[in-house]
């Protein structure tokens, strides 16, 4: 019996390995170090304001029910936000109080955003999708500013992102609730 002849044979495998070699495999790691890139550029430049001065006080208790109980206590917005300033104080207790390092930890929070919108949109869509989605988080002058701000902007969009997250996978896991996709 005779080899078959090249043209014969399936191409598949060849296929797959020349996609997985591409260098886009490498651009989620790329956007999320660009937005890394523009969410530490010029962090230390400016003091901190007013409203991150609220921050500072009411993640500035002793011990993390102080905290919780500054939070709970004001007759602000910021009692509707316990879990950003129990997290501050937590970073604070960690890295330190200084401009940069509590601006760093909005700036993490952010990138953890960037990361699941592509996770979101390629749960829904497709990969492409999901890296133009990644781009536009990460450049986004939004998500940029709120993320140099001691303030709880960035935690609210990684929360919104992972609600998305967590609904598109309910909606491609399960094939009854496909029509929901028009909704997202």
């Amino acid at each position: 019996m005779t080899a078959p002849a090249f043209r014969d044979v399936p191409m598949i495998a060849t296929k797959s390995r020349l996609t997985n070699a591409t260098p886009w495999r490498f651009a989620p790691a790329a956007i999320l170090l660009i937005a890394a890139i523009l969410r530490w550029f010029r962090i230390e430049s400016q003091s901190l304001w007013y409203d991150e001065g609220y921050s500072l006080f009411f993640s500035g208790g002793r011990t993390i029910s102080e905290t919780v109980a500054r939070t709970i206590g004001a007759n602000a917005s910021e009692r509707f936000q316990p879990a950003y300033f129990v997290l501050l104080h937590l970073w604070r207790a960690a890295f330190g109080s200084s401009e940069v390092s509590l601006r760093s930890f909005s700036v993490v929070v952010g990138l953890a955003a960037v990361g699941m919108v592509y996770v979101a949109a390629s749960q829904l869509l497709n990969r492409t999708t999901a890296l133009l989605a990644g781009v536009g988080m990460s450049i986004s002058a939004f998500a940029v500013i709120y993320s140099q701000e001691v303030r709880p902007y960035s935690l609210i969009m990684v929360v919104a992102a992972v609600q998305l997250c967590a609904a598109t996978a309910i909606v491609v896991k399960s094939p009854e609730t496909r029509r929901w996709t028009v909704v997202l």
